[in-house]
């Protein structure tokens, strides 16, 4: 599929940086909101990141450099198809563990299949300390970054099946993903429970999901999750859009409601708000998940959907309809520059430094 002509942007400054935006924007009569990253600052990046590194020094015994992980998670989110932080993880820790020599892989994944390992305190007490160079490790993220594509956890076995084959690395690959159990939920799977609960925190976690913490953290980092919205903006997009907003968030509701929980029944159309719940095993960016906010609120012109990720932005074009723009955030990313370099590149409607800028947009 060819890539999207660059658009043509009408181009000013707010106090939080650049905006770009096209002229037809600015007529939206209806509007729908991401939350992670564009309603509220988001910890999910950070949770990816300590779970890497956790998983990486679990298996290794070794710690890891957060600066070139930063770098690959955003280039492995803006393919498209990790929308779930799970796979994006996944894809991280995987591509580090590929950048082991063979022989270092082999004695990990024997020592982990004579024991018992179902959990990080079990593999504690078996791991040694690994030895490794660390261009070797990236260069192993580097090439799952070059291989995945928009369709996700798909591609990135797919990378190791063209990078590894008919190699024992290969197979050794897989048999890690048979010892972390992924996909699958905390129930089942090392890396899965450990996001989860560095994200909720032992307390937390333990009522979500009636699992014992292996962490010591009482708090999760969602609780230092803050509204970006500021009041003032929020009573200019309900004059101006009445009952014709509307949210769809990956975030469970429980989650989202304990920061955005004043919005709902005065801001938001409380019919068209969707959560990870409500989206029966779908993920962005299936359009069908943006076409369910779309049918639950009134008759429209234009619609402005605003997000913060490539899925959010891929979501509105994968609906291939007319009446529906993009507008992306980018203040809240984690390369800002790159971030606004990519939405202009894959042809996003209009780019903003904060959601708080929708009304500037729109004033």
């Amino acid at each position: 599929m060819a890539a999207p002509a660059e658009p043509n942007y009408l181009s000013f400054f707010t106090d939080k940086g650049e905006v770009l935006c096209q002229e037809d924007v600015r007529e939206a009569d209806e509007i729908g909101l991401d939350v992670d990253g564009t309603l509220i600052s988001s910890s999910y990046d950070t949770v990816a990141l300590e779970t890497v590194k956790i998983l990486f020094g679990a298996f290794t015994g070794m710690t890891i450099n957060e600066g070139p992980l930063k770098e690959a998670l955003f280039k492995i989110k803006g393919v498209g198809g990790f929308a779930n932080h799970w796979d994006a993880t996944y894809a991280l820790f995987m591509g580090l563990m590929s950048g082991l020599d063979e022989v270092v892989l082999k004695e990990i994944i024997e020592r982990i299949e004579s024991s018992e390992v179902k959990t990080l305190i079990d593999l504690s007490r078996i791991i040694r300390r690994t030895e490794c160079k660390m261009d070797e490790l990236f260069e192993g993220v580097r090439d799952v970054v070059d291989y995945v594509d928009e369709r996700g956890l798909i591609s990135v076995d797919e990378a190791f099946d063209r990078l590894y084959k008919n190699r024992e690395k290969r197979n050794l690959l897989m048999k890690l993903k048979e010892v972390i159990s992924y996909p699958g939920g905390p129930e089942k799977s090392i890396l899965s429970r450990t996001f989860e609960e560095l994200y909720y925190g032992g307390k937390k976690f333990r009522e979500l999901y009636g699992l014992a913490p292996q962490l010591k953290m009482s708090t999760g980092l969602f609780e230092e999750e803050k509204l970006i919205l500021r009041s003032d903006v929020t009573k200019f997009l309900k004059r101006k859009f009445g009952n014709k907003i509307g949210l769809l968030s990956g975030k469970r509701r429980e989650a989202a409601r304990s920061i955005l929980g004043p919005l709902f029944g005065s801001f938001f159309n409380d019919r068209a708000c969707f959560f990870l719940e409500d989206c029966e095993g779908r993920s962005k960016p299936d359009p069908k998940l943006l076409q369910l906010v779309l049918e639950a609120l009134p008759s429209h012109s234009l619609v402005a959907y605003v997000g913060d990720s490539v899925e959010d932005l891929l979501l509105v074009q994968r609906l291939s309809r007319d009446d529906v723009v993009f507008v992306g955030v980018y203040g809240d990313s984690l390369l800002p520059t790159e971030c606004v370099r990519l939405f202009v590149e894959k042809g996003a409607n209009a780019i903003l430094p904060s959601v708080n800028d929708l009304k500037v947009l729109f004033g």
